[in-house]
């Protein structure tokens, strides 16, 4: 608990002109991992919502979104065009986050298949394919994309569908089974 938490809301609420979350975070390890394992929240929804390339979304605080709207929409549209999806198309998206682009690559593909260890991130990517109506094209799964992108990509394979590879890792990038996985795959793309 934070000493003068309130007050700190309270000062937020009077310089800002928004609805706002506040959460509080503590991470005491000596590692590269941003977040710690609690997060309390003080203020405000415990999730964010919004309609973003027109897909609506629902994003929880551990849930990672590009944030900057303009050079999201100008990223992940570029993604989009590079990947040239198809009805013949299933597209593999590595570290997908809360499932954003995942669904935006879902519409002109076959099927769109997101991989992401942080679990609120997929349950969020579960919801978003549900509220898009797009459940039949998009297959969301909870793990290390080390552990699951070899058998994903080896099942997909047997579909006779091209297959498209996104990577959008997290900072500490890509781990090295994920690369080999990329590089036996025989992947499109």
């Amino acid at each position: 608990n934070i000493k003068g938490k309130d007050r700190l809301v309270e000062i937020l609420k009077s310089h800002l002109e928004l609805n706002f979350t506040l959460y509080f975070n503590v991470n005491k390890s000596r590692s590269n991992v941003i977040y710690g394992e609690k997060f309390y929240l003080y203020h405000g929804a415990p999730d964010y919502t919004a309609e973003i390339d027109g897909i609506k979304c629902k994003f929880g605080v551990q849930s990672f979104m590009q944030v900057n709207d303009e050079m999201r929409s100008k990223l992940y549209n570029k993604v989009k065009e590079e990947i040239n999806a198809d009805e013949n198309t299933t597209v593999i998206d590595a570290y997908s986050g809360a499932g954003l682009m995942t669904a935006l690559l879902s519409q002109n593909a076959r099927k769109a298949i997101g991989i992401e260890i942080v679990k609120e991130a997929v349950d969020c990517a579960d919801e978003l394919a549900k509220i898009n109506g797009l459940t039949d094209k998009m297959v969301n799964f909870n793990g290390a994309c080390e552990d699951l992108l070899p058998s994903i990509i080896e099942k997909e394979r047997k579909t006779g569908n091209k297959i498209k590879i996104v990577l959008d890792p997290p900072r500490k990038g890509c781990d090295i089974a994920v690369v080999e996985a990329v590089r036996k795959s025989g992947a499109d793309k």
